[in-house]
């Protein structure tokens, strides 16, 4: 129930603004930010979840904002949750991409964006997405097990899962609960990682020997598949800016059996790195950007993010990749990659690589269906 609540008033924060301020004198400005906190989740449980009966809900936010030493405002919150739990109208705007940005729960500048660019209709699908609940999906690592011996291991620890569809070795859970305490995970048969992100490391044309960078490597994940897939000779070196999350990233190699093909560095890819100029095969650059290509997994990006962030980011990749290239070997390949839609970030920076001498190249790795998420352009995106 608790990560029902967190993730589900992070995704209809606006939506439950809209039916708060519609019962409370106070504008939703003035309230302390605790008071506010506490209406949104008894209004989610009031307005969204069924499993709670309402008298219960309106009493344990009263409770909980007692709790918290604000006693005072414990008869204004009684008053404005018994109000909604009374009338259950949401109100709307009439404006349809207004009332899309509150029914659902989106900035109204991302919703007009999508829609001029995608259409009403898959902008309305797009934004019914985001606030559904992410599945869980590993990757299986392929040097310890294959992908049926990974699910029969799960299935042993009473773990249900099924393949992906796109990804060759990857399993979604159901209702898998804590991982780190399962057998298989300490065995290290798989990597916690989003079927698009395994993906990404499939795009690079992999052999045994192979010298591999990983820029902006944390968390690891697509470090590690790197790694796995040179199958024992060769070495990823992962350099991203936090030392402190590159420990992390080598208590997963470690785990996974692959620590001693990885290299992490810590260092700026942005700027010049300790490597010699054309001395990698490969060269991944996973970029930092809006992440408005996670909010189903992400709801909180949503409200964090300004239209403004998208040229931004877009510099700073640019930044990164345009260092980078000096690292390839002639006839290298490059993988630029990010978790956005947003074409600035995506189409734009191919092109300009592109522009810059690089081809783009078809993928190559056998067992993905690449033909249906190829781009007319050439590109591959996943939604």
């Amino acid at each position: 129930l608790a990560t029902e609540l967190a993730y589900g008033v992070a995704r209809r924060a606006l939506t439950l603004d809209a039916a708060i301020a519609a019962h409370s004198k106070r504008s939703l400005k003035k309230l302390e930010t605790a008071v506010h906190v506490a209406l949104r989740l008894g209004a989610y449980r009031l307005l969204f979840l069924d499993r709670v009966p309402e008298h219960a809900a309106v009493d344990e936010t009263v409770e909980l904002v007692k709790q918290q030493g604000l006693a005072r405002a414990a008869s204004f919150v009684n008053a404005v949750l018994r109000k909604i739990a009374a009338d259950k109208t949401i109100p709307l705007p009439d404006e349809p991409l207004e009332r899309l940005s509150v029914a659902e729960s989106h900035p109204a500048w991302l919703v007009r964006r999508w829609a001029a660019r995608f259409g009403p209709d898959e902008t309305t699908a797009l934004c019914r997405a985001d606030n559904e609940a992410a599945p869980v999906c590993v990757r299986v690592n392929t040097t310890r097990a294959t992908r049926e011996e990974a699910a029969a291991a799960l299935a042993a620890c009473g773990v249900a899962s099924r393949p992906t569809a796109l990804s060759p070795i990857g399993l979604l859970l159901e209702e898998p609960g804590p991982l780190f305490n399962l057998e298989p995970f300490k065995k290290g048969l798989f990597q916690v990682q989003d079927e698009a992100a395994q993906l990404v490391s499939m795009l690079a044309v992999i052999e045994p020997g192979m010298r591999v960078l990983d820029a902006c490597a944390a968390p690891g994940g697509k470090t590690c598949h790197l790694a796995e897939r040179l199958q024992g000779k060769g070495e990823v070196y992962a350099v991203d800016i936090h030392e402190r999350k590159l420990q992390r990233l080598e208590t997963e190699a470690r785990r996974l059996g692959i620590e001693g093909l990885v290299r992490p560095r810590a260092a700026d890819a942005s700027r010049p790195l300790p490597f010699a100029k054309g001395s990698f095969d490969v060269i991944l650059l996973d970029a930092p950007c809006t992440g408005l290509g996670t909010l189903r997994r992400h709801p909180e990006i949503r409200y964090r993010r300004v239209e403004g962030d998208i040229a931004r980011m877009a510099g700073i990749q640019a930044t990164l990749a345009n260092n980078l290239l000096r690292y390839l070997k002639p006839g290298g390949s490059f993988v630029y990659s990010v978790c956005s839609m947003e074409p600035e970030e995506g189409e734009q920076r191919a092109e300009s690589l592109v522009d810059q001498g690089l081809s783009l190249a078809p993928p190559q790795t056998p067992g993905v269906p690449w033909s249906e998420v190829t781009t007319p352009s050439g590109t591959v995106a996943t939604f």
